[in-house]
């Protein structure tokens, strides 16, 4: 029998037993931190509740996958880490700088 993989969870670690759910958690993890900044503040719990509604309800993927997200998406807000957030761009200002300090 092959060794499965384990999807790490904030402190737990789950069997990833189903390729759909762990794609779909792959996904809402990562769209929680490269859309963090768009969220309305302060999050309430209309807001979410719409969020996994809609999510949960999006025909384009599969119940589990649409499961999965939204639990990726959870276990990314909970654990909110900083060093994750999609900043690391240089924006175009320093781009600039930086090619006429080549120059």
């Amino acid at each position: 029998m092959a060794q499965q993989e384990l999807l790490e969870v904030v402190n737990n670690q789950m069997v990833d037993d189903d390729e759909e759910f762990s794609d779909g958690f792959g996904n809402g993890y990562l769209h929680y931190y490269a859309t963090n900044y768009q969220l309305p503040r302060p999050l309430t719990c209309q807001s979410v509740y719409r969020f996994m509604r809609e999510n949960l309800a999006d025909p384009r993927k599969s119940e589990r996958w649409n499961a999965g997200f939204i639990f990726g998406w959870g276990i990314a807000l909970c654990e909110n880490c900083a060093d994750y957030f999609f900043t690391s761009l240089p924006s175009i200002e320093e781009n600039s700088v930086l090619a006429m300090q080549q120059a």
